[in-house]
């Protein structure tokens, strides 16, 4: 949490978590590329949440899902598709096994997460 306040991001929910309007703020997403997350972000759009969003995945989406993701929204709330600023991937597939230690989901390679970090 230490981490997060220092990045000046004030609240984190699962993506699960029922929550609140929050206009006036930009919501960071970082989910999986699943259709479960991108249904749960198109209930949120429904719900008329954010004033703008970043979709950042954990790894590089499958295009189908993304396109399905984009359809849908462009058919039932077209100018939620104004709100999103960005949509982005990193490969982040890993499990921590330490402090500072995780393997990667790809290829079971150990990873020094602070020589990551630098």
């Amino acid at each position: 949490m230490k981490d997060l306040r220092e990045n000046n991001i004030t609240l984190y929910f699962h993506i699960k978590d029922n929550r609140e309007q929050l206009h006036g703020v930009t919501a960071i997403y970082l989910v999986q590329p699943n259709k479960d997350n991108l249904d749960r972000i198109i209930e949120d759009f429904d719900e008329d949440l954010y004033s703008s969003i970043v979709i950042h995945f954990s790894s590089e989406p499958q295009a189908h899902i993304v396109s399905n993701f984009a359809k849908q929204l462009a058919k039932n709330k077209p100018a939620a598709l104004t709100k999103i600023t960005k949509v982005e991937y990193s490969c982040l597939g890993f499990h921590t096994i330490g402090r500072n230690m995780a393997i990667t989901e790809g290829n079971n390679e150990i990873i020094n997460l602070i020589s990551m970090l630098k």
